[in-house]
This record gives structure tokens, sequence and C-alpha cells, in this order.
């Protein structure tokens, strides 16, 4: 069943959609895993909805869409969509809940949302996981993101088409067409060609040294999610940063193993370990024994009461080991 879809509303007015999954441990506030964002659609892909639940298991997971995308407020001013990359709407989710603590986990584009988040609020920010982390720079300087985002501004269509086969892979061509069209209904055309300048102009170097939050920096080895120089730079200037590499598979982060398995350590996930039976209190339990040819044994009554003696101790003895 899809989770309650609830709002907050940031600083500057803008309405912000939400849900949360599961309950206790420390909360698990996320940013999208598939680059564009639509926090129900994304309820829609059974093996992404897995995910989630399985990292609810032991938390609170929050999910959020940030402004201009799925289910968040689209409508933007150019003042309003300048603070894209502020920590305005992660942080009116964080307070609309009422949290003292978050683990964040970031992905891509999104991902320096996070730095900027703990940096400011240091108080707020337990760990922090940064998957394929990205900044302004890989965005301006890279000359196959800047002909696609060329592509945006002239045939919607294609663009998306494209994006999604690069980033799915090539061979997924199903797959991809879900993507596709996923990203369509995530974000409007105008919004993604809008979001240029500040994207381009966005840069997460100046809050990393500011960041105290335990971090896990993930990127894969050929970097084709991620700039492996902008990952390595994340990891260096956080002081508290590992940095691991995993093999790229295609697809999205939660379709790898790979990707998957080190963060649910890193958030010390327990592992899954049949548990002991816990009865209730006042709970009888009764045994019953057949002893092997009594009916012979009770014509040698003596032989009959040893053996009936050292069951009865068996069974003492194995009450109190597990008393």
């Amino acid at each position: 069943m899809e989770p309650r879809i609830q709002y907050a509303k940031t600083e500057d007015g803008v309405n912000i959609a939400y849900w949360t999954m599961g309950e206790g441990g420390t909360p698990l506030v996320m940013t999208t895993p598939l680059g564009f964002s639509h926090i129900s659609l994304e309820c829609e892909e059974p093996e992404l909805l897995a995910w989630y639940q399985r990292l609810a298991a032991h938390r609170m997971v929050v999910r959020y869409d940030p402004r201009g995308y799925g289910l968040s407020q689209r409508e933007l001013s150019d003042e309003e969509l300048a603070r894209a990359f502020d920590d305005w709407d992660i942080r009116a989710v964080v307070e609309r809940l009422g949290l003292q603590r978050v683990s964040l986990l970031s992905n891509a584009g999104h991902a320096g949302i996070a730095p900027v988040f703990a940096a400011q609020h240091p108080e707020l920010v337990d760990r922090m996981i940064l998957v394929s982390p990205a900044h302004g720079p890989d965005f301006r300087n890279h000359p196959g993101v800047r002909a696609m985002l060329a592509l945006a501004k002239e045939d919607w269509k294609l663009f998306t088409e494209t994006w999604a086969y690069t980033f799915t892979g090539w061979s997924r061509g199903s797959r991809a067409r879900e993507y596709a069209r996923f990203i369509r209904r995530s974000v409007s055309q105008e919004f993604v060609v809008r979001m240029l300048e500040p994207l381009f102009a966005f840069d997460v170097t100046p809050y990393l040294s500011r960041v105290e939050a335990t971090t896990l920096v993930m990127n894969d080895v050929r970097g084709r999610t991620g700039s492996l120089e902008t990952a390595r730079l994340v990891a260096s200037g956080i002081k508290n940063a590992r940095f691991v590499q995993f093999e790229d598979v295609g697809g999205a982060v939660y379709e790898n193993e790979q990707v998957q398995k080190p963060i649910q350590e890193f958030l010390g996930d327990p592992a899954d370990e049949p548990t002991a039976v816990v009865l209730p209190s006042g709970t009888a339990v009764i045994l019953f024994l057949d002893i092997a040819d009594s009916t012979a044994l009770t014509t040698k009554l003596g032989e009959f009461e040893r053996t009936l003696r050292a069951a009865e101790q068996a069974i003492e003895r194995e009450r109190a080991t597990n008393a």
C-alpha cells in the first residue's frame, strides 16, 4: 500500500510533499535514487518499493519531492527556483515531523543538498550517505551533459528517452522507456530548462569542512553514475568520511547489491537472523514422554525407574540451561 502523502511548507512558502514509512530508530531522510523525483510513482516500482521497505524495517524512512518535482509545488517564481539547492526543502520536512536527529541518504545531483543541510545543522545529522555526488562544475564542464540539456530545450521526449537509456543502459529497452515516462510525469520541460542556471552555479565544496556527521561516500569505479574526481573531492573534504567504490551494473542504486549492502552495514542494520521465540508470562509447556519398550521394562521395575529418573534429570538440565 502506498504511504500517505503529507505536506510541509518551506520558509519561503513552497509546499513540499513527503511520506514516511516504518518507525523507530534514527529516521533516514532520503532524496530520490532515480535522479528525477516523484514519491508516489516510485512506490509503483516493486523493486524500489521493496528497497524502501527493507530500509524501513529498522527505522522511519522519509522520502520527499524537492520543489519543482513530483507532488511538490511545481509553479515556482525565479526567487523560489534559485533556492532549489539550498536546504530549505529538507529542513521544512524535518521540522514538520519534529525530528531531533536524522541520517541522510542522497544520490547524484541531489546529493549536494545533504552536505548543505549537514553543514548548517550539525546537531541534527548523525550519519550521511552520498552516492555518486555531483555539483555545478560536473554539469557545467561536461560536454555530454551540456549537449543533453541543450536537447531538453528542443525535444523534450527525445531528451527523456536519451537520458533514460544512458541511465539504465542501452540494452534495457523496455526499462528505459518506462523510466523516460517516469521523468515526463515527474517534472516539466520548462522546469528542467529553468534549472540550468542554478544547477551550473551550485558548488558543494564550501560546505564540506563544516560537516561533522560520519559519512559514507560511494561511486562506481568507471565514473558513469558520477564523477570519480568529485566523489573523492567530497570524501576528502569531510573529516569523518570514508570512500567506497562499486562496480557499475547499470540502472539505479537500488538494483545494485554492491551499493545496498554497504549502505545497510553503514546504517547498522542487524543481520537477518532468526530470533528466539519469547512466550507470554505464565505460559505452560506440557511435555509428553514416551519411553521405548516401556511395557517390557515394567516387568523389570528397577530398570524402568532408572530410565525414568534419567529422563527427568535430562529435562531438568535442559530447563536450567535455558532459564
